[in-house]
């Protein structure tokens, strides 16, 4: 995963290098004449403050993309928010110099940016949560890390995890995490850290970022790769980073 492509704020000269989300090989480009920024009334509004300055100004944009696989040219559309920042630059003369630059940050894509590979075959109940996610990943991090949990308990399910006890009361996922197949303990841990994340995603007071987000995916991705495709190796650092993280944050809320 390039976590550049989805942490950045880009500008009209420099956009990022987004993967088609239907074909997963052509690049997303602007369609022209498309893109339209606006500044918002606030914005404008701010301008006569005797302090104001470029900085000051927000945007809302929208815009629509085309795949520039010509077998597959799907479009995709995308809106979201920006602003005004210096750029240095080395002018004609070799010196260096510095100018004001737009810059828009992302807030929604549909079809949803497919931000890690989901294998051809892995279960739709389990693709589904995870495109629920990345459609959420832009404009709610707590929000998308709920739905990357609820892939996990999916995954379970297909995994023939039961979901109640024999008293038919629903297990809740820590519960239902005891009752993982012996052939897959090799995931308990990685799969506890995502509980900790997709609980800490509950709160209000969430304070998840897209960082921990593309740390969940990643993880769920290793998993999805030794279910459905040969295994590459587990990414231990983010499993005890994430774990020791949302489990401070867990008992801090006790």
């Amino acid at each position: 995963m390039d976590r550049s492509l989805y942490k950045y704020s880009f500008s009209r000269e420099n956009t990022p290098d987004w993967t088609c989300p239907t074909c997963k090989k052509g690049i997303l480009r602007i369609i022209d004449d498309s893109f339209k920024n606006v500044e918002t009334r606030d914005s404008l509004r701010n301008r006569d403050h005797p302090e104001w300055d470029p900085s000051c100004v927000e945007y809302i944009y929208s815009c629509v993309l085309r795949c520039n696989n010509d077998k597959c040219l799907e479009i995709v559309s995308s809106t979201g928010v920006g602003g005004a920042d210096i750029e240095g630059f080395y002018n004609k003369h070799g010196y260096p110099d510095q100018h004001w630059v737009d810059y828009f940050r992302p807030t929604f894509f549909e079809p949803p940016l497919t931000i890690i590979d989901i294998p051809e075959n892995c279960p739709i109940e389990v693709a589904e949560q995870l495109q629920e996610s990345f459609r959420l990943f832009f404009c709610s991090p707590a929000s998308a890390a709920n739905n990357a949990r609820a892939s996990i308990e999916s995954l379970l399910t297909v995994l023939g995890v039961p979901t109640h006890d024999m008293k038919s009361q629903r297990l809740s996922l820590k519960a239902r995490l005891s009752h993982l197949p012996a052939e897959h303990s090799e995931f308990n841990t990685l799969f506890d850290a995502i509980r900790l994340f997709g609980n800490d995603g509950s709160h209000p007071d969430s304070k998840i970022t897209t960082d921990d987000v593309m740390d969940a995916y990643e993880l769920i991705e290793h998993v999805l790769q030794v279910l459905y495709k040969p295994a590459p190796k587990l990414p231990t650092e983010i499993v005890e980073k994430m774990a020791k993280k949302f489990d401070v944050c867990a008992k801090r809320q006790v």
